[in-house]
């Protein structure tokens, strides 16, 4: 039996600290509209033929190194577990269990969404396995950055890597920096916006 988690992030769209109130009292507001967009985008990027570029891309790399770390012929899948944190609509999710394989935590386009990302860090090592891996792919766009009333810790790739090794003890496996990837592009239009991710696999000590 597999075993695998997922938790869904505000990732990407606008936060509001705003009190819960009735829908039906309320006018559609801006920021409404921004949340009903996003999901649309975010349905194209992992569910369409024309968000395909942007899965492999970002995807790929992730479930491919999985393959490669929980191989079927070594390894009884059915007990290893995975958590994905900040899965979206539950694409890469759906990918990775299709590979009945785990006991790893992939953020993909996730770590950025923390007001402190090195909290972050903090409970990936806590929920990790002695021995299990960290595999990360995106950029660092700090979904808090300059938001109002809003606290954020924004720290350079260089210091992550240097916190995740020298204090959590991660040790970095593979690393590859600066790679092109979108998010929910519109493949149609002219004006086209490409981050510049990294990716890495750390294993917690065991």
């Amino acid at each position: 039996m597999l075993h695998f988690s997922c938790i869904t992030s505000p990732t990407k769209v606008p936060y509001s600290t705003a009190a819960p109130s009735d829908p039906a009292n309320q006018p559609i507001s801006g920021f409404d509209m921004e949340k009903v967009t996003t999901t649309l985008k975010q349905f194209v990027r992992d569910w369409s033929d024309e968000g395909r570029a942007e899965r492999d891309a970002c995807y790929k790399p992730i479930t491919e190194e999985i393959q490669r770390l929980f191989p079927g012929s070594e390894c009884s899948r059915g007990g290893v577990s995975i958590l994905v944190p900040g899965a979206g609509l539950a694409r890469l999710m759906f990918d990775i269990a299709k590979l009945e394989s785990w006991d790893c935590v992939v953020t993909c386009y996730f770590i950025d969404t923390a007001h402190n990302v090195i909290a972050f860090i903090e409970n990936i090592e806590k929920i990790l396995k002695p021995g299990g891996y960290w595999i990360n792919l995106g950029p660092l766009l700090y979904h808090f950055a300059d938001m109002a009333n809003e606290w954020s810790v924004e720290l350079p790739y260089d210091e992550i890597r240097r916190i995740a090794t020298d204090h959590f003890k991660f040790e970095i496996l593979k690393e590859e920096t600066s790679i092109p990837s979108g998010y929910i592009e519109n493949q149609r239009s002219m004006l086209k916006l490409v981050y510049d991710s990294v990716f890495f696999v750390a294993r917690k000590p065991l």
